[in-house]
């Protein structure tokens, strides 16, 4: 899901994610693209509708499909639904609703 959240923040802001890192930031390259990742995602609803920007925001920051349930996995049929309802049901209907 973060590979897809930074794919769409890629999309959004026209550069790769790497030209969005903070100089002099001391942290191996998977902490630095979580660091810019969430900041850019604290940004997206500037650059995009409200239906695309919950999208990125869902992909950072999964909501558990029920308060005891965090297995993030997609062997997990309620999470894998979950996704499917806030991600991919979304973005496909973004698509489709394009001319």
């Amino acid at each position: 899901m973060f590979c897809l959240a930074v794919a769409l923040l890629e999309l959004t802001f026209g550069k790769p994610l790497s030209q969005f890192q903070e100089k002099g930031m001391i942290a191996d390259d998977q902490v630095q693209q979580l660091i810019t990742a969430k900041r850019l995602t604290k940004e997206i609803r500037k650059h995009e509708d409200d239906r695309f920007a919950s999208v990125v925001i869902k992909c950072m920051n999964p909501s558990p499909s029920s308060p005891t349930d965090y297995d993030f996995r997609f062997e997990n049929e309620s999470f894998r639904r979950q996704f499917i309802q806030d991600v991919l049901a979304p973005l496909y209907q973004g698509v489709i609703a394009l001319p």
